[in-house]
Parts: structure tokens; C-alpha cells; sequence
């Protein structure tokens, strides 16, 4: 029997040696503290041991210690080869998926985000159909992580492995990319201001399916805010797309470009247009005329886009896209188009005076139908402003127009051209006429005479202002 004072003296040793094994045992598990960290990066910087070590791994376990020590996992992959690790993700795809139902999305978030610099040289080995195939089959978790990460993050490792990343578009359900559009604006939004044009418009110009059925499934209100919230980037991608890609993707998804313009800023969407003239020539000769009438019969939207538009821009397309222009006013309603040129007519002289008037005369003159209801439809003191304001453009466009076109058109909107005739400038018309003097004879042919009556009855001083101006011979 041990004296008391000595076995006192044994209990409070080994309360401090268990005091001390607690301790130690503490200091082991703090994740930013572990010597785990470099030990496991040292044993999994061999191949063999990598690849023997996973084949025995349970992914709850995996998961579990994960979501537990996301600062030990950061502390590690400063110390692995990228190369290894990519290798071990590319032949163990299945054991990846299985792993991801069991991670903590906010914590595999945080991870990525506090290793962009690793994650973006790890990207260059690995393979992009092999992490798409992980990705796709789980979209949940991919929806959940997105919520979580910082668009500057993203945007780094997107703009730093650009290969990759425009190999794994292409492997990428459309259905999945729309939701995280859908359920991020705010995120996609912040992570376009970041991100390279140059990468976003290969992906697109390399991947023409997946943008007709991305844009198909978009919430056209997400969609919207993302597009106004970037004028800067959505004008310099535009710049460098294939016409022939963009027009697919709009003639494919004419309901829900109809939508989006409720929810667009026209002042951006000018601004790109503006911007990008000659993408705007290209993309209107391979557009559907009926599609596209839908979308300018949104009279709100298109009233005040107009208003920020540049009429050069505009002009030039006009000019060089005549037989698109031609099939599409068969399918506008006239007096949207009417009421988007009333709210506009300071913007609308601007324009007459970049138009070709050969190329418009042709136009006009294949769409009767739509110029008899559309002058209808006009405010008589826009057009008077535009005739007087650009007295030598409409001089060469009469020279093109078929009169018994025009002719029909007046003869058709009586009532509309007796109050045109008081706002016109009698001698800037006289001066027109002057100038088109075949054209003025078979006009006058073609026109009705009651309309021509009705005209010189209710406009007695016009008319004799008119006459004065005009050459006898």
C-alpha cells in the first residue's frame, strides 16, 4: 500500500499526463494548425499512393471530414501537384460524384474561393467532358455552390483557363446553365463585369445548340437584369460574335425575346447596337422578318429604344439589308410602327438623312399594303418635319418610289394628307416636285381624283403658296 502523499502525488501526474494528451490532441485536430495538412500533401504527391489511397476511401467519410476541416483542406492543396490530383479526379469520376451528394455546398464554395490560384492550374489537366459529366448529375449541389462563391473568384479561374472552360460549355446541359441563371442574377451579373468578352464570346460562337436551348429555358426578367446591369460587357462580347450564331439563337427563341423586352433597358440596348454596327448588318440579313415584327410590335419598348438609337447605325443597316427589310414590314403592325416614329421625330429627320433612297424607295415600293395603313397611322406633323427638314434626301428617294405605290397610299389616307398638307413647307415640297418630274407625272396619274380634290379644297393658301413655288414649264 503506497503512502497517501505518494498516491496523491501519482493522481495529479497522471491527471496532467491526461491533460497533456487532450491538449496535444486538440492542437492536432485545429484545422489551420494540423501538421496533417503537410504530412498528407507530402504522401499524396506519389501517384500510386493517390490512386490506392481513393480506391479505399468512403465518400461519407471523405465528406464528412471535408466539411469539417475546410482550413486543413486550403492548407493542403498548397502543397500537391496539380497534375496528381487531376489525374485522380479524371479516374475516379464516379467515387467524385458519389462524394458530392455528401459535401456541404457553402463550405466547397469557400474552398474554392480561398484557392483560385490552385484551382485555375489544376483546371489545365483535367478533363473537361470527365467534370461536366460530375457537374451534370449534380445539378442541385452545382445550384447550391453557386449561391455561395465570389464572382471575382470565378471569374479569375474562368478568365485564366479559358480552354478548359470553353471545352466544358460544350459538355454542359443547357437545362442546368439556365438555372443557375435563373436563380443568380446577382451573381452572373457581378461575375459578367469580371469575366474576359473574349472567352464568353468563343464559348457562345463554339457552342450555337447549347445558346438556342440555354435562351430558351431563361427566366426572361433574370435574364434582363443580368444583360442591363452590363452594357460595357454585353457591347464588347457582341463585337466579337459570329452573325450567323446570334441570329440562330433570336429566330429560335422569338417568345422569349418578346418577353425579355419588357424587363430591358432600351438605353442599353442601344448602346450596343450603336456600338457594334457592322455585327447589327450581318445579323438582320440572317434574321426572321416575322420574328423580328414581333418584337418591334412592342410598341413601349421600341418608342424608346428609338430615342437612344444612333440613325447612322440604323441607316447603315437599312441601307444594307434591303430584302430583309422588305419581308419584315409585311409583318409589322403600322401603327406601332407609326406611334414609335411620332414619339421620335427629332431622332426620325436624323435618320432620313443616313438612308439610302434607292434602297428605301424599293423597300416601300414592295409593301403597299403595309405603307397605305402605316401613313394612316402617322402623325402629320412628324412627317411634315421630316419632309421639311431633309428636303434633299426626299428628292432622291421620289426619284426611286413607284408611283402608283405612293399614289395608292395617298389615295387610301385622304383625311390624313389634307392635315399633312397644312404642316408641310410649300416651297421645300415645291422644290421636291421640281426635281422629280417624271415621277410627279405618273404619281398624279395614279392618284384618286377625289383625293386630289379634297386636298386643294381643304388647303387653299398651301395650295396657292405651293403653286407659286413651283416651275411652270
Amino acid at each position: 500500500m503506497l503512502n497517501r502523499n505518494v498516491q496523491r502525488i501519482l493522481n495529479i501526474m497522471i491527471v496532467l499526463l491526461l491533460a497533456g494528451f487532450v491538449g496535444f490532441g486538440a492542437y492536432m485536430c485545429l484545422p489551420a494548425r494540423s501538421p496533417f495538412g503537410p504530412m498528407l500533401g507530402k504522401i499524396f504527391n506519389s501517384k500510386e499512393v493517390m490512386e490506392s489511397f481513393i480506391a479505399t476511401l468512403d465518400p461519407v467519410n471523405v465528406a464528412k471530414a471535408f466539411n469539417e476541416s475546410p482550413n486543413m483542406m486550403s492548407d493542403l492543396f498548397r502543397l500537391l501537384r496539380e497534375d496528381l490530383i487531376a489525374d485522380a479526379i479524371n479516374e475516379n469520376g464516379d467515387f467524385l460524384s458519389d462524394l458530392i451528394h455528401f459535401l456541404d455546398p457553402s463550405v466547397a464554395a469557400d474552398v474554392v474561393n480561398d484557392n483560385q490560384d490552385f484551382l485555375s492550374s489544376l483546371l489545365g489537366f483535367l478533363d473537361p467532358a470527365g467534370v461536366a459529366n460530375i457537374v451534370n448529375n449534380n445539378a442541385d449541389f452545382a445550384l447550391s455552390v453557386i449561391k455561395n462563391l465570389l464572382p471575382s473568384s470565378v471569374a479569375y479561374i474562368i478568365n485564366n483557363s479559358e480552354d478548359f472552360a470553353l471545352e466544358l460549355v460544350s459538355q454542359i446541359d443547357a437545362g442546368l446553365v439556365a438555372n443557375i441563371v435563373n436563380n443568380n442574377p446577382t451573381f452572373i451579373t457581378e461575375l459578367l463585369g469580371q469575366l474576359s468578352a473574349d472567352v464568353i464570346a468563343r464559348a457562345i460562337n463554339d457552342n450555337p445548340q447549347l445558346l438556342i436551348d440555354v435562351v430558351g429555358m431563361l427566366n426572361p426578367s433574370a435574364a434582363a437584369a443580368v444583360i442591363n446591369a452590363n452594357s460595357t460587357f454585353l457591347t464588347a462580347v457582341m463585337g466579337l460574335l459570329d452573325a450567323r450564331v446570334l441570329a440562330g439563337a433570336v429566330n429560335v427563341n422569338g417568345q422569349f425575346l418578346v418577353d425579355i423586352l419588357a424587363y430591358l433597358d432600351p438605353g442599353v440596348i442601344a448602346n450596343v447596337f450603336n456600338q457594334n454596327q457592322d455585327l447589327l448588318y450581318d445579323v438582320a440579313s440572317l434574321l426572321n422578318p416575322e420574328f423580328i415584327a414581333s418584337l418591334i410590335n412592342n410598341q413601349t419598348f421600341t418608342s424608346t429604344l428609338i430615342g437612344f438609337l444612333s440613325p447612322g447605325a440604323i441607316g447603315g443597316a437599312v441601307n444594307a439589308n434591303g430584302g430583309f427589310l422588305t419581308g419584315l414590314l409585311g409583318q409589322l403592325d403600322p401603327s406601332v410602327i407609326a406611334g414609335a416614329a411620332n414619339s421620335n421625330g427629332p431622332w426620325l429627320e436624323a435618320l432620313i438623312g443616313e438612308l439610302n433612297g434607292e434602297q428605301l424607295g424599293q423597300i416601300m415600293d414592295s409593301n403597299s399594303k403595309f405603307l397605305d395603313d402605316f401613313v394612316g397611322a402617322l402623325s402629320t406633323s412628324t412627317v411634315a418635319s421630316i419632309v421639311n427638314g431633309n428636303g434633299a434626301w426626299v428628292t432622291d428617294l421620289i426619284g426611286e418610289l413607284d408611283p402608283s405605290v405612293i399614289g395608292g397610299a395617298i389615295s387610301a389616307n385622304g383625311a390624313w394628307l389634307n392635315a399633312l398638307i397644312g404642316e408641310l413647307d410649300g416651297a421645300q415640297l415645291g422644290a421636291i416636285l421640281d426635281s422629280n418630274a417624271g415621277f410627279m407625272t405618273d404619281f398624279v396619274g395614279a392618284l384618286s381624283t377625289s383625293t386630289v380634290a379634297s386636298i386643294v379644297n381643304g388647303n387653299g393658301a398651301w395650295v396657292t403658296d405651293l403653286i407659286g413655288e413651283l416651275d411652270p414649264s
